[in-house]
């Protein structure tokens, strides 16, 4: 599937390219140091939505309240990272559904496991009234190449772009330390020409 927006099947990739504002998200938390990125984020004036796991929530709850005080939005990515695209209907909502109650309220976006989709995957999405949240700037920073290379890769953003990064290695509970370091560097580079603003902001902005 190209990278271009499918509103119909309820899948986003991007904002509107006509305006200037960009969205910051990230996989795989929360974490004992969530707190971190918000203080940056915080700092700069910025917002983000973070996509967290219902496993990690239970070990990290307050976070969500952290989240949600700061300005930024919470999305659901799962209760613990299967392969959902190999998953039957059953298994998928199951996943979803008790990230959800792990939150404690029902999440409007969906962000799939390792960006993959399937028949299944958009079909349960739909039927839960949940946008697939993508992204078009992908850095792979938990791969961890190094704070230079994301940034550069983060940069790469356009007008309505959606950023994956990650707050945590997907399998284990460890922050990611690089985070930290390139969001110093990233977001007032960022903010020369664009708004950092929540998912839900950016695909509300025509």
């Amino acid at each position: 599937m190209k990278k271009r927006n499918h509103p119909k099947k309820g899948i986003y990739f991007h904002g509107s390219r006509k305006k200037k504002a960009v969205a910051l998200t990230f996989d795989d938390g929360p974490s004992d140091k969530t707190h971190e990125i918000l203080k940056i984020l915080a700092k700069h004036n910025a917002k983000a939505t973070f996509f967290v796991k219902g496993n990690r929530v239970e070990k990290h709850k307050k976070q969500i309240k952290n989240i949600l005080k700061q300005g930024s939005e919470i999305g659901n990515h799962t209760y613990n990272h299967k392969r959902v695209f190999l998953r039957t209907k059953k298994q998928i909502r199951e996943q979803i559904l008790k990230s959800d109650k792990a939150i404690g309220f029902k999440t409007k976006l969906f962000r799939p496991p390792y960006l993959m989709l399937g028949s299944n995957v958009i079909s349960v999405a739909n039927e839960l009234g949940k946008k697939i949240i993508i992204g078009d700037i992908v850095p792979n920073d938990w791969k961890k190449p190094g704070v230079d290379k994301v940034v550069k890769r983060c940069l790469k953003a356009k007008n309505g772009s959606i950023l994956v990064m990650h707050e945590c290695r997907n399998r284990y509970d460890i922050f990611i330390k690089d985070t930290v370091l390139v969001l110093k560097k990233l977001i007032p580079e960022l903010k020369k020409k664009y708004k950092l603003v929540t998912v839900s902001e950016l695909l509300k902005t025509r």
